[in-house]
Order: C-alpha cells, then sequence, then structure tokens
C-alpha cells in the first residue's frame, strides 16, 4: 500500500511539473506601422456586413419556398 501511495504522489508532481503557466504578453502600444485609409475601413466593413447579412436576407426573401406555400 506504501508503495502504491508513493507512485501516486510522484505521478501527481510530475503532472503538476509539467503544467507551467504563460506569463508572457506582447502588448504594442504605440501608433501603427501603416495607416490603412478611412475608404478602406469603409470598404471592408461594408463587405463584412454585407456577408453577414446574405444568409438572412436570402432566407427572408425566399421565405414562402421554403414553406411551400405560393
Amino acid at each position: 500500500m506504501f508503495a502504491l501511495r508513493t507512485v501516486a504522489s510522484r505521478i501527481s508532481q510530475a503532472n503538476s511539473s509539467l503544467v507551467v503557466a504563460k506569463r508572457s504578453h506582447n502588448v504594442i502600444a504605440g501608433p501603427p506601422r501603416t495607416k490603412i485609409s478611412f475608404l478602406e475601413k469603409s470598404v471592408h466593413g461594408i463587405m463584412i456586413s454585407v456577408g453577414i447579412m446574405f444568409v438572412p436576407g436570402w432566407v427572408l426573401v425566399h421565405i414562402k419556398d421554403y414553406r411551400g406555400r405560393d
């Protein structure tokens, strides 16, 4: 029984030594390296919005077809 406890305690110690918390943080404070124009930000925002809203819009337009009613 003592040997089993010894083995169990050594295994738990080995497992706890393998788990190491990562404490490094890479936070860059300062101006951006390259400035992105307002037009490019706007175009990307519109593209993302259209991409998100396309499928729900398609479903709403074709809801009668999905229900089988004319």
